[in-house]
C-alpha cells in the first residue's frame, strides 16, 4: 500500500516509524510545512501535484484545527482517512467529515489508540458481567507541545471513548466540573456519566500531576478489575464468600498498540471488518460530550 503521512511532529514520526514497520506499506510520502522536517513535500497540493499514480490512504497528525479541511481535501482524491485525535474540535465540524464521507465513500478511523492497549484488551475479553462502576485516572504533567485544545479533548476523550468500547453502552447523562489553572484553556476535568445500560463512571483528568497516570477500576458483581495502562497490566479480584476475595492476574499479549491499530485500519480497508477500531460515528459520540463540558 501507498501511503500519505500529513504532519511529522511528536506523533507523526510515531506514525512515520509504525508505517515503516508495517510490512504491507510499500510507500510513505510525507508532508509537513515545516522546512526542517525533512518531509518530501511542503502541502498536500505538492504531493498530489508530484504524484504518478493513486495513494491508498493518508495519516493526518496535524493540529487539531487543522484536521478536518486536511481531510475533505484528502477524500476529494478518492483516499481513506485515518485521523489522530481528537479528530476535530467541533461537532459541527465532525458533520462535515460525515457528508464528505458519505459523499465519496472513503473510510475514516480515528486514532483512539488506547482501544488497542493489551490491558484493555485483556479487560474486555475477561469482562462477562455488566460493570456496576467505573472510574478512570488520567494524569499527566503540563504539556509544552499543545496549544490548541486543554485536556478534555487532548486526553479526556480517550476515556469517554473507553467507556462505550469496554462496556458496549451508550452516555446518557453527563456532568462534568473544569478548572484552568496554568493557561486559558482547562488543564483539570472530571466527568460523572451515567451509561444506558446502568453504569456509572468517574473521569478524573488533570494536566498538573508531576507524574503520568493511567489507571481503569471496573467494579462488577463478582470482582474488580484494576487495568494499569501504562505498565499495560491487569487484577482481577474475585469475590468470594465471607467477604473474601482471590487475586488473578488476567493475561495481556504484550502488542505495539499504534500497530495493532494500523493493522486493523489495514484490515478495514480491505474488508469493511472495523474491529476494534474508533470509526467517525464512534468519535463523534466522544466529542459531544466533550463539546457539552466545555
Amino acid at each position: 500500500m501507498k501511503v500519505a503521512l500529513v504532519g511529522l511532529g511528536a506523533m507523526g514520526r510515531r506514525h512515520l516509524k509504525t508505517l515503516e514497520e508495517n510490512s504491507d506499506i510499500t510507500e510513505i510520502f510525507t508532508v509537513d510545512f515545516d522546512v526542517e522536517s525533512g518531509a518530501l513535500y511542503s502541502t498536500v497540493d505538492e504531493l498530489f501535484a508530484n504524484l504518478s499514480g493513486p495513494l491508498n490512504f493518508a495519516v493526518i497528525a496535524t493540529p487539531t484545527t487543522t484536521h478536518k479541511d486536511l481531510a475533505i481535501k484528502l477524500m476529494r482524491h478518492s483516499m481513506h482517512i485515518f485521523v489522530e485525535k481528537p479528530v476535530v474540535s467541533s461537532m459541527v465540524e465532525i458533520k462535515e467529515l460525515l457528508n464528505a464521507a458519505n459523499d465519496t465513500g472513503c473510510k475514516i478511523a480515528v486514532g483512539h489508540v488506547e482501544r488497542f492497549n493489551p490491558a484493555v484488551r485483556a479487560l474486555v475479553r475477561d469482562l462477562d458481567k455488566k460493570p456496576l462502576s467505573c472510574s478512570i485516572r488520567r494524569l499527566s504533567p503540563y504539556p509544552t507541545r499543545i496549544t490548541d485544545v486543554g485536556v478534555a479533548l487532548d486526553l479526556s476523550i480517550h476515556d469517554i471513548d473507553l467507556v462505550r468500547h469496554i462496556t458496549g453502552q451508550e452516555i446518557k447523562l453527563s456532568y462534568a466540573v473544569a478548572t484552568a489553572t496554568k493557561g486559558p484553556q482547562e488543564d483539570t476535568i472530571m466527568y460523572l456519566l451515567h451509561l444506558s445500560g446502568g453504569t456509572t463512571v468517574q473521569i478524573h483528568t488533570s494536566w498538573l500531576a508531576p507524574f503520568r497516570t493511567r489507571a481503569i477500576e471496573i467494579v462488577t458483581a463478582d470482582a474488580t478489575y484494576y487495568a494499569d495502562l501504562l505498565a499495560q497490566n491487569l487484577v482481577k479480584h474475585k469475590n468470594q464468600s465471607n467477604n473474601e476475595y482471590i487475586v488473578e492476574s488476567v493475561f495481556t499479549t504484550r502488542e505495539d498498540a499504534l500497530q495493532s491499530q494500523l493493522k486493523a485500519y489495514i484490515n478495514y480497508i480491505r474488508t469493511n471488518d472495523k474491529g476494534n477500531l474508533c470509526l467517525l460515528e464512534d468519535a463523534a459520540e466522544a466529542l459531544h460530550i466533550v463539546e457539552e463540558s466545555l
